[in-house]
């Protein structure tokens, strides 16, 4: 009886501290959409990546769904080059991302919705030549950036007013040939910028 416990004591604490350890201190690629679809199996309990995010190149990646334990990423978030993405849905859960996070040539993604979790960005934010991208709204709750504000060539972009929560930007702020963007009303609390 005493050694049926002790296994059971032991193969408590291993599964409990398997599921609260951080993970991935190298980072991850992904570029294709059966490596989201397994992440949860092949990293159970993942939700702290010490490294690098990087989902680029999917040409069929359609969802992230498959990523939703992940609560934050100590690295950069890299989501580019994405031609089926329509939305960041499975990053629901995401409220820090250590370093940047670049959103870059993601010709159908129709919204960040996903990023309502979201409070912090380490350095920069970069949102460049999403086509169809309407608005920023996800970004409602994020409080700070920590240098650079990028915002480029998203040509169906109508407003930015999601990004009311940020109080400063350290570092460069760049919004341009954001051909359907005729103010800059989210930005209105910004008390410095410099």
């Amino acid at each position: 009886m005493k050694k049926l416990f002790l296994i059971s004591s032991i193969l408590s604490i291993f599964f409990m501290n398997s599921f609260s350890q951080s993970c991935l201190v190298e980072g991850i690629t992904i570029s294709k959409q059966s490596q989201i679809d397994a992440f949860p199996s092949l990293y159970p309990g993942c939700s702290v990546i010490k490294g690098d995010v990087t989902i680029m190149s999917g040409l069929d990646i359609t969802n992230l769904n498959g990523l939703s334990q992940i609560k934050q990423i100590d690295g950069h978030l890299w989501i580019n080059f994405n031609p089926q993405l329509t939305s960041l849905k499975g990053l629901h859960n995401l409220t820090s991302i250590g370093k940047h996070l670049e959103l870059t040539n993601n010709d159908v993604l129709k919204d960040i919705n996903a990023f309502y979790a979201l409070i912090k960005i380490g350095t920069y934010l970069r949102i460049d030549e999403n086509f169809m991208l309407k608005n920023l709204e996800g970004l409602n709750n994020l409080r700070t950036i920590g240098t650079d504000l990028r915002i480029m060539w998203n040509q169906q972009l109508t407003n930015i007013s999601a990004l009311n929560g940020i109080e400063k930007i350290p570092g460069n702020l760049v919004i341009d040939n954001n051909n359907a963007l005729r103010n800059l009303e989210g930005l209105k609390i910004l008390s410095a910028c410099y």
